[in-house]
């Protein structure tokens, strides 16, 4: 008769990689965009105020192209212990 193993759950994806705390969350879509954003967005401000008001055509394009790459990006996480960012942690890369 065959003894049945119990299954492990494996919960080093929600692990800090750097401090080993449990406090290890995804960034969402929408932080991210707008963290990535942020600075584009302020330069073609002030260049429009500044120089040309053309420059306030780029805010959409800005927004359009930075929301298409945080579609295709990898998953970044944070933790809130030590505020490290690192990429998500799947379940298959465990590290020792």
């Amino acid at each position: 008769m065959k003894q049945k193993t119990p299954i492990q759950k494996q919960t080093d994806s929600a692990v800090c990689p750097k401090c080993h705390e449990k406090e290890w969350r995804a960034i969402p879509k929408w932080r991210y965009v707008f963290l990535v954003s942020s600075l584009p967005w302020l330069v073609a401000i002030i260049l429009a105020i500044t120089v040309h008001n053309f420059f306030l055509v780029f805010i959409p394009l800005i927004a359009f192209v930075n929301v298409k790459i945080a579609s295709k990006r990898i998953p970044l996480s944070k933790c809130h212990s030590c505020h490290y960012i690192g990429p998500q942690m799947s379940t298959h890369h465990r590290h020792a």
